[in-house]
């Protein structure tokens, strides 16, 4: 019963929060985001014209699908998790290469994972689809609910900001930064589905 309690309170965290970029400092379905609080300051990028053909897709940025950066995690070692119970990032390098991919419009693909430690399971694992065009496709997939997807895409904050990420002074600030800097949401890409659940580690341990 106390497993199901405290999955349920995850779940509730999880579940709840607005997109990556919005005015709360949250994540695409997930509190896997948050403000940096570093005082990066936000400059507006030029607006995006995205032919409606080419939304939710790499099409007009080759390269888009190719992998970027080597795919990093973010943990936290308690539930309910907020930012100032973060504690690691495990790939600093993996991080800042996707900050500099996010800063130059580097039409590739970057990921990550964000995981509960212990006895909570991955939060989320993302796949960001960068574009040459200031914009970039966020599509989450959440294995303790069982449920990939949908899809966003986003305009991003424009390259000074990012540069502001990388100035943060320690990896999680960096994270915490990036994670914020997507903006408007040009498009929602494809409906959530189900997937097989990622086992409990209460009950299937390794």
């Amino acid at each position: 019963m106390k497993s199901r309690l405290l999955y349920f309170a995850l779940y509730a965290l999880v579940a709840c929060g607005p997109a990556p970029g919005s005015d709360t400092d949250t994540g695409t379905d997930t509190d896997t985001t948050g403000g940096s609080g570093s005082g990066s300051s936000s400059t507006a990028a030029p607006p995006v014209d995205v032919p409606e053909s080419e939304l939710c897709s790499c099409n007009g940025s080759p390269g888009c699908g190719a992998t970027s950066c080597e795919n990093f995690v973010v943990a936290c070692e308690w539930e309910p998790c907020d930012p100032e119970m973060w504690w690691a990032v495990d790939d600093e390098a993996a991080l800042e290469c996707a900050i500099e991919a996010l800063r130059d419009r580097k039409p590739g693909s970057v990921t990550w994972t964000v995981i509960f430690g212990f006895d909570a399971g991955t939060a989320e694992e993302v796949v960001l689809d960068i574009r040459d065009d200031g914009t970039a496709v966020y599509r989450p997939t959440y294995p303790r609910r069982c449920r990939r997807g949908p899809g966003t895409h986003f305009t991003l904050e424009d390259a000074s900001y990012f540069e502001g990420c990388l100035a943060e002074p320690d990896a999680l600030a960096r994270f915490l930064c990036a994670n914020d800097g997507f903006v408007d949401a040009l498009a929602v890409c494809g409906e959530e589905e189900s997937i097989e659940c990622e086992p409990d580690p209460e009950e299937f341990p390794e």
